[in-house]
């Protein structure tokens, strides 16, 4: 259904049923009105009859009916002594209007004559003789003036129902102008009721967030168009590698004191390309949302130092010094997850830093907030590359990561791992003298 149908409805519904109500009243108070003012007349023509009357009752004898009321004299005993209206032969001494009148002076009725078989208005006065004179008048008359009045009265309440109609045709478009100009896509710049103002206020809420939800759709789909490219250029860099010192040996053109090497650059470049498939394998999985990322309570302090064990060597091989500082605090999370995220900033606080440096692992409680920390005193990150460290194989320094062998995935794997864990990131860097990384579950 329509709205501007429903508004014009309620609208001539309500407007017809006003006037029809209004008609009814008025019918009633216009009868209750006249019938009043008609008994009024009756009850003066009782008292004008009783003063002629009190003169000679002789002079009602012949008369012809007053305003086309019946007039009647009844004796004490209840003889009609006088009808203007015929011979009436009935005594009248049960009648409610002359017992009254003759009791107390006047008396008053409303009911059907038992001589003429009419439904009439009686009203009686007691004259000094003793005797009752009474005045009745047909309440058809009454009824008559009313209905005489009622065609009057319905002409009134057509034209009032037309002109509730035209009315309500005007109000149902001038409600629903204002709904139909609102715009959609901008609600809040319409001109439209403070009624409407939540309503309007949650569709623009909405736009924003399918507007939101498509650019990070678009976002989505650019990362995974360059994810595809880098990833066919990082792996096809190790392959052609592998592929061209294979090609050299198996051609045998190399000097038996050369062999080895080619070899050790087989190996290195097949253990770069493994790590790699690792990363994009992990990244992969995180980009999923880690929905089948089993979680637990984990402890930061112990999956620190299960992961610094594990670097212990490559440390040592680099003579940095590498520590694990604070104490236990309790994470829910994914233990293996969390190992990796680990794992991946203090591989790179290594891998990017100085013969004698160090590597600090933190563990502790920022205002309620578990945290862990890496600190390093290597090469730093300049400030224009900082927040673009996490994308997906961003290096800061190519040539340089070419020689450490890194990927360029290991910070995007924390900060998808953050994201997962409902944790934030924060990096401090400052070149040539350190980078601390620090995320806050």
């Amino acid at each position: 259904m329509k709205l501007s149908s429903k508004v014009f409805g309620g609208i001539v519904s309500a407007a017809a049923a006003g006037v029809i109500l209004t008609t009814i009243v008025a019918s009633i108070l216009f009868y209750a009105a006249f019938s009043g003012e008609i008994k009024s007349e009756v009850k003066n023509e009782a008292l004008y009859l009783a003063e002629l009357a009190e003169t000679d009752e002789n002079l009602l004898v012949g008369m012809p009916p007053v305003g086309g009321n019946r007039v009647t004299i009844v004796s004490p005993s209840g003889e009609v002594k006088f009808d203007s209206g015929g011979e009436v032969s009935e005594n009248h001494s049960d009648r409610p209007e002359i017992r009254d009148a003759l009791a107390s002076g006047e008396g008053e009725s409303t009911r059907v004559s038992s001589t003429f078989g009419k439904k009439n208005y009686y009203y009686a006065v007691r004259l000094k003789s003793g005797d009752a004179l009474r005045v009745a008048c047909e309440t058809s008359s009454m009824f008559g003036a009313v209905f005489g009045a009622m065609p009057g009265i319905l002409l009134a309440a057509l034209l009032l129902i037309g002109l509730a109609f035209t009315a309500a045709g005007f109000l149902a478009r001038s409600i629903i102008k204002p709904i139909n100009a609102i715009d959609p896509e901008n609600p809040l710049l319409s001109r439209a009721y403070a009624e409407l103002s939540p309503l309007l206020e949650r569709i623009d809420n909405q736009n924003k967030k399918a507007a939101a939800l498509i650019d990070e759709e678009r976002e989505a789909e650019k990362m995974r168009r360059e994810f595809s490219a880098n990833v066919s250029h990082e792996l096809k860099t190790p392959l052609t590698t592998i592929m061209g010192c294979s090609e050299i040996l198996k051609e045998g053109i190399v000097s038996p004191e050369d062999v080895d090497g080619f070899l050790e650059r087989i190996n290195s470049e097949s253990k770069r390309l493994l790590s790699l498939i690792d990363d994009i394998i992990s990244l992969s999985g995180l980009d999923e949302g880690g929905g089948n990322i089993e979680m637990s309570d984990v402890d930061l302090f112990e999956v620190a130092r299960e992961t610094a064990k594990r670097l212990e060597l490559k440390a040592e091989k680099h003579k940095i010094k590498l520590s694990v500082e604070g104490g236990s605090e309790t994470v829910r999370g994914s233990r293996g997850l969390l190992c990796e995220m680990i794992y991946n900033l203090c591989d790179n606080a290594v891998r990017y830093n100085r013969e004698g440096g160090y590597v600090k692992v933190t563990v502790g409680n920022d205002g309620g907030r578990p945290f862990v920390s890496v600190a390093d005193n290597g090469i730093g990150i300049p400030e224009a590359d900082r927040e673009r460290v996490f994308e997906r194989f961003y290096r800061v320094d190519k040539s340089h990561s070419k020689e450490t062998g890194g990927t360029g995935l290991g910070l995007s794997i924390v900060k998808h791992g953050a994201k997962i864990h409902n944790a934030d990131v924060t990096i401090k860097s400052e070149l040539n003298k350190g980078t601390e990384i620090k995320i806050t579950f």
